[in-house]
């Protein structure tokens, strides 16, 4: 039967509102040792798949810095502390599109966005009968 790692030694080389980065040093099920293991440390965060009462879906382009181009994306963020992820999702929707709906959301799934060495996850949503009730409030970032 698979055993997890065993932490050796840990500790934060970067940690801030953005990001949170652990060096470790572990010990694998085989004695094998891993050093340096870099672990991001991430909040959860969600994303949306909005779809108007006509079929349509909405999407927001924002620049990117990590690919330094502007993508089209479905709305998406990181949740606030204590923050639930529907009500989350909801609220960056209503932020980067100035659509809401009061429909149910419908949880698609959670997922770890990048298992091997990122902890966080993903919540997918879709909403439907989404309509444009306001104006977004893009915040700088």
């Amino acid at each position: 039967m698979l055993k997890p790692w065993k932490l050796i030694q840990s500790k934060d080389l970067l940690k801030n509102n953005w990001i949170h980065l652990k060096e470790e040093r572990l010990i694998t099920e085989s004695g094998g040792v891993i050093e340096p293991f870099y672990r991001f440390i991430t909040k959860n965060w969600g994303l949306v798949i909005p779809q108007t009462r006509s079929g349509e879906f909405i999407l927001v382009r924002q620049y990117r810095r990590g690919v330094d181009d502007f993508c089209l994306e479905f709305p998406a963020g990181a949740f606030h502390e204590e923050e639930e992820f529907d009500v989350g999702m909801r609220r960056e929707l209503s932020e980067e599109t100035g659509y809401t709906s009061s429909e149910e959301m419908t949880l698609l799934g959670k997922f770890s966005v990048n298992p091997a060495n990122q902890a966080g996850q993903v919540g997918i949503y879709s909403l439907t009968d989404v309509r444009l009730t306001d104006q977004p409030e893009m915040n700088p970032t």
